[in-house]
């Protein structure tokens, strides 16, 4: 959903960085194919990134996550370190809570968002049906996190990551709570 990246994108400085951005399968520009969510949907998202940065030419490069993206970025420095130079995660989170299952139920039907210019905004992207689908289906897949121990996403993950690590948390963020970002500093060596 690269339109709720685009500001991000719109206000790094080009003259020091070079910004590939992409959308993950079933995504946005990446489509065909229609997103789909396997157990290890997350890791899948960061292999395809790896390779899309392998195909441009970079074989060391940063990255930036937010949200599921900050989960696949994290997956991805934890299992490729030698291609991560540095990692910048945003409203990220490593495992399931029962308050984020309660916040995914909220969030799965769109018919009950308070926020319906996001919600038309998507519509107009991806069309009524494919949207609410590829939701609905993101928030179980969310969801289920719940069943694995601990509600683990990628814990084990996080204490893999030797790269340089900024981790960025919003007080106002209405689905991650304080508790993820101080979890990942603490987990995640060489972060700030």
């Amino acid at each position: 959903m690269l339109s709720f990246f685009q500001p991000q994108l719109d206000n790094l400085d080009r003259d020091i960085f070079t910004l590939v951005a992409f959308d993950p399968r079933g995504y946005g520009w990446s489509r065909p194919p229609r997103r789909d969510f396997p157990e290890d949907f997350l890791l899948r998202d960061a292999r395809d990134g790896r390779e899309l940065m392998r195909a441009l030419g970079y074989t060391r490069f940063s990255v930036l996550g937010w949200s599921a993206g900050g989960i696949s970025a994290l997956l991805l420095a934890a299992t490729y370190p030698d291609d991560v130079n540095k990692l910048v995660l945003s409203g990220s989170f490593a495992y399931m809570t029962d308050t984020l299952v309660e916040k995914f139920e909220a969030l799965r039907d769109i018919d009950d968002w308070t926020f319906r210019a996001i919600r038309e905004e998507m519509i107009t992207v991806y069309g009524e049906e494919y949207f609410r689908d590829t939701w609905s289906n993101f928030c179980y897949a969310m969801i289920a996190f719940i069943s694995e121990p601990d509600g683990d996403i990628c814990k084990n993950a996080t204490e893999q990551i030797t790269c340089p690590t900024l981790i960025a948390y919003g007080k106002l963020d209405g689905l991650v709570s304080e508790e993820h970002p101080i979890y990942l500093a603490k987990k995640i060596h060489n972060s700030q």
